[in-house]
């Protein structure tokens, strides 16, 4: 009976060894830190575009340019309207002061450069439309659209991808939740690459799969390198608290170890 009792317990150790080893090498994917899928501001043709697919740009670089004579030759005319408008309500102010104007053909001309003054940053906006710039550094991810295409409003024309840090995405069994919280280091096993990086949680996802018992879970890699892309997978390797005392347990024991000894 004995026996069989430590039968037994002998297996269950064995199993709960066996199914920590597989639930710590857990599938990843990588994905960026940012994305942004820009689209046309405007209708019209484009003239440039400075960056290619995988090419790395800066914060605020210039991406897109589209053909912009029109709308720069529209501000060039009401700046002088502006101009204009500005000369005569000046001139409409002194025949006040001097009582050779009445106040309402002066409040009229002052309407009148309001109203110059508005246009002039309604088309300043239609020029500044003419350009795309880089809302944050990073790489192109996929191009649409290709040089001198004419393009509506709206239409998509670039990917762009922050990955000078990446996120690590991965499902792990709820119940680890116990132990992996925010700032938790893990190594992460990059396919590709055939490396390890250091990764570091940032947050657990906003409910439990109820059926799986399950939770997403998310990292961040740094990535300063550039040697990662996003789309990369490989394996986190997690050790639960259970197999680091069944490992412990296992280790030899050094205890009493003397030169005699060996």
């Amino acid at each position: 009976m004995l026996k069989k009792h430590v039968i037994v317990s002998l297996l269950m150790v064995m199993l709960l060894k066996a199914s920590s080893c597989l639930a710590e090498d857990i599938q990843v994917q990588l994905t960026p830190g940012e994305r942004a899928n820009l689209t046309a501001p405007m209708s019209g043709q484009i003239m440039s575009i400075r960056y290619q697919d995988g090419e790395v740009f800066k914060n605020k670089s210039l991406l897109v340019q589209f053909e912009c004579g029109e709308q720069k030759a529209r501000l060039s005319q009401v700046k002088a309207r502006l101009d204009r408008a500005q000369g005569i309500k000046d001139a409409s102010a002194q025949l006040l002061e001097l009582g050779s104007e009445s106040r309402v053909d002066f409040n009229i001309k002052k309407a009148n450069l309001a109203e110059a003054n508005a246009e002039k940053e309604l088309v300043l906006s239609a020029v500044k439309r003419c350009t795309i710039y880089a809302p944050f550094q990073g790489r192109v991810g996929q191009l649409d659209v290709e040089q001198h295409d004419i393009v509506q409003q709206g239409q998509p024309l670039i990917e762009i991808l922050n990955d000078k840090t990446l996120n690590v995405e991965m499902i792990v069994p709820s119940h680890w939740m116990s132990f992996l919280k925010p700032g938790y280091l893990f190594p992460v096993n990059i396919s590709e690459t055939g490396q390890a990086y250091q990764s570091e949680i940032v947050r657990l996802g906003g409910k439990v799969d109820p059926v799986t018992q399950s939770i997403k879970l998310y990292g961040r890699i740094d990535n300063t390198a550039y040697a990662l892309r996003a789309g990369m997978s490989g394996y986190a390797k997690i050790i639960p608290p259970e197999q680091k005392i069944i490992d412990e347990q296992d280790a030899p024991k050094t205890e009493g170890y003397t030169a005699e000894t060996r």
